[in-house]
């Protein structure tokens, strides 16, 4: 009972041996039963009976099949793995859940049904709160850590916050939206003046998950820095004044004298307020453009007329006396000219 070297150059074994091995095999060998093939596993694997050892083999063994011939049976090596209790500073198995992990080396993303496949070198585990409404303290949704090698080491590894994860923010609480975010970002920082001197009313409309309704002064609410997910604010224009909005179903703008912004899922509103302005320089709802005034002729425009044709008028004048006093010049010139020939042609004329 033998194995062929030639057979095993030729067998795709799709394992995690670094392809030295192949060195090693001698084409035109016979290999008995019980003998092995050295084989050193890749970066970041260990041997998988053993995952102290980077270093495995192929044997010779019996076909299971056929028992009379031998088969190459490899000892495969296995990613070096990461402990969950690494993470344990950070990681909070009762508030949070690893939902996907990536290995950047195969390029292939393995999902939650995948979850054994996670912990493992070279993988990114991305990690979110478990309960519904929640994200972290620093309102981001998802932390993401690599299982890296220790530094020199081939047989450990160990978690690494990536991509601007901080380890100090993985505290899940409830989903909240900023209130300065009510509006553009040009006004945030005097959202204060910009609401309260907006033409606003004195009172919002505050709405809660259950649909319960609560007036609240505008001061009071501006208040407080954030509200919790799912609350609702409405803002009511003073009389006589407008707000600008795009309509949902066509697109385009519209005035409404009132508008509601709810605090969503993603931790954001909405909508955005504008300010108030007077119905009539509000946004036309038909054709989407601002009123704009009929045109008014300025105060002083008369008399800035008048000051510019005295200056046209003079300006021509000096233009006709310069011309007349040339005109005169040249006669003068053409005179002198016609004597001066006369004269020349009598004296010819004599001689």
């Amino acid at each position: 009972m033998s194995c062929q070297g030639s057979v095993l150059l030729n067998l795709n074994l799709q394992v995690d041996f670094k392809e030295t091995y192949r060195n090693r095999i001698d084409p035109n060998r016979e290999y008995l039963f019980g003998e092995s093939i050295p084989v050193e596993c890749k970066t970041g694997y260990v041997k998988i009976t053993n995952r102290t050892d980077i270093n495995s083999t192929i044997d010779c063994r019996q076909n299971a099949l056929k028992p009379n011939e031998g088969q190459w049976d490899p000892i495969f090596c296995t990613p070096v793995g990461c402990n969950k209790s690494a993470m344990s500073g950070a990681y909070d198995y009762n508030t949070m859940q690893m939902y996907k992990a990536y290995d950047r080396l195969k390029d292939r993303t393995y999902t939650s049904s995948e979850t054994h496949m996670f912990p493992y070198y070279p993988n990114t585990v991305y990690v979110r709160c478990s309960t519904p409404g929640q994200f972290f303290r620093d309102r981001k949704y998802d932390k993401t850590f690599q299982c890296n090698l220790v530094p020199n080491s081939t047989i450990e590894a160990t978690w690494s916050p990536v991509e601007g994860t901080l380890e100090s923010s993985m505290q899940c609480q409830p989903i909240t939206c900023l209130t300065n975010e009510l509006v553009a970002m040009s006004y945030r920082a005097t959202i204060q003046d910009y609401l309260t001197k907006g033409n606003f009313n004195s009172c919002v409309t505050l709405t809660d998950d259950t649909g319960l309704e609560t007036k609240v002064p505008l001061k009071d609410f501006l208040s407080a820095s954030e509200y919790k997910y799912t609350v609702s604010v409405r803002f009511d224009c003073q009389s006589g004044f407008a707000m600008s909005t795009v309509n949902d179903t066509t697109g385009k703008f519209m005035s409404v004298s009132s508008m509601q912004t709810s605090c969503s899922s993603v931790g954001s509103w909405n909508k955005i307020i504008s300010e108030c302005i007077k119905m009539s320089a509000a946004i036309d709802a038909t054709s989407g453009k601002k009123f704009v005034p009929e045109p008014k002729e300025a105060g002083s425009a008369q008399s800035l007329g008048a000051t510019v044709i005295v200056i046209l008028v003079v300006f021509f004048t000096l233009i006709v006396v310069l011309d007349i006093a040339t005109l005169s010049r040249d006669i003068k010139l053409l005179k002198q000219n016609i004597r001066r020939l006369k004269l020349k042609a009598s004296m010819k004329k004599n001689s």
